[in-house]
């Protein structure tokens, strides 16, 4: 938004007095630099949830094997009974 409002006093041949065009530089710093933290801020939350999804999938994929060898386990122990007791 500031840096519209300096577009259009200078499109307009406005040219603010010096605190003026100080005070405008500085804010317009401001909120480049608060954009900037923003961004970063919102960086850090969205490599935080990355990390965190990648976590979740590893602990269900955890489960997921976790309850196949329990269901398999008992299954493999019968066809070696069952060789064993053919062969």
């Amino acid at each position: 938004m500031w840096s519209e409002v300096i577009s259009e006093l200078s499109q307009d041949g406005v040219r603010p007095i010096t605190p003026d065009r100080e005070a405008l530089e500085a804010i317009s710093r401001t909120v480049d630099e608060r954009a900037s933290h923003v961004l970063e801020v919102q960086k850090e939350l969205l490599d935080a949830q990355l990390q965190q999804d990648l976590i979740d999938e590893q602990e269900y994929y955890a489960e997921v094997m976790k309850t196949f060898y329990v269901q398999a386990v008992p299954v493999l122990e019968n066809i070696i009974y069952v060789f064993n007791e053919i062969g």
